[in-house]
């Protein structure tokens, strides 16, 4: 007869792979998608090949938009970090609209567009437009 007995830092390895597993999923199969239709705002986020319900608002109902840590490593001179863009609504409530952003030049243009049409900020002009010289920037 084979007798299989498990203490606690069985378990607690056990549980420490589940939460690298969940992680490595998380990275790999999470999505975030928004959709802005005049003043509507759609926005979901979930795994890839699963259902999820889209979040419905209307840009007068945003507080804020900004920008939330979302991954980061810390090698040195070679750190990186991801942030994700969420909207803070009237009643206190955070919505992701965009994960993982890890170019800081593609988040600074992306949240000025955003603010923009969320009619928290207006740009200037067409001269100062956020998105002039992203092509050329280099990914961070």
């Amino acid at each position: 007869m084979f007798i299989v007995q498990a203490g606690w830092f069985t378990w607690l390895f056990a549980a420490f792979g589940l939460l690298l597993v969940w992680a490595m999923l998380e990275l790999l199969l999470g999505f975030s998608e928004l959709k802005i239709v005049g003043d509507l705002w759609h926005a979901r986020k979930g795994w890839i090949g699963m259902s999820t319900n889209w979040r419905e608002f209307q840009s007068s109902q945003i507080r804020s938009i900004e920008p939330k840590e979302a991954m980061s490593n810390s090698g040195g001179i070679d750190a990186s970090q991801w942030n994700d863009l969420v909207a803070r609504l009237q009643d206190g409530e955070e919505v992701l609209l965009i994960r993982q952003i890890g170019s800081r030049a593609a988040e600074r243009a992306l949240l000025a567009e955003l603010r923009r049409r969320a009619g928290l900020e207006q740009v200037k002009s067409s001269e100062e437009s956020p998105w002039k010289g992203i092509e050329n920037a280099p990914s961070e």
